[in-house]
């Protein structure tokens, strides 16, 4: 890998490992703030990932020596997004539906530069991204059981583990 290629590879991948700081702390704290039943099930469920690609993504993060505890910009993101979300509910789940979508466009860049020995990671990188995209869509759209329901089947067919992270999802 150039110089150039390696140096852009780092940059999205750190910007990822903060972003995936952000996601965990942001659905933790959606899990039991939105007042409605369905969409906390849906930020339990997305919850429950985050911390599954925290387990997931050290090593990776530990190869680069990209520290994965949050900057103060991402709590500073995360607080003000969280102040946002109670404000405006209905305008926040758009907005992280709409950024998630150019997000991911990213991701795919970092998955093109990354290392080969390292390719699989970083398909499940995009790959889990893109559930999200289609999981953010269905619940900004009303639809937060089927939205809880991709996440779920997510975790449950792709994830790479032992059935140690196995879901349950009311139907």
């Amino acid at each position: 890998m150039t110089d150039s290629k390696e140096k852009r590879f780092l940059e999205l991948y750190e910007g990822e490992v903060q972003n995936r700081a952000f996601a965990l702390m942001y659905t933790e704290r959606s899990s039991t703030s939105w007042g409605d039943n369905d969409i906390e099930a849906f930020w339990r469920v997305y919850y429950d990932l985050e911390v599954i690609n925290q387990r997931l993504y050290k090593p990776y993060a530990d190869k680069f020596g990209l520290d994965m505890q949050p900057t103060f910009f991402t709590s500073v993101k995360t607080s003000s997004l969280r102040l946002m979300s109670n404000l405006f509910p209905e305008y926040m789940l758009n907005t992280l539906y709409t950024s998630t979508v150019k997000y991911l466009e990213g991701l795919k860049e970092m998955e093109n530069l990354a290392p080969e020995e390292d390719k699989d990671f970083y398909r499940y990188v995009v790959e889990q991204e893109a559930a999200q995209v289609e999981a953010l869509r269905l619940v900004s759209q009303g639809e937060a059981k089927k939205a809880t329901k991709v996440l779920a089947d997510y975790v449950n067919n792709q994830i790479p583990t032992n059935n140690e992270y196995s879901f349950e999802v009311n139907k």
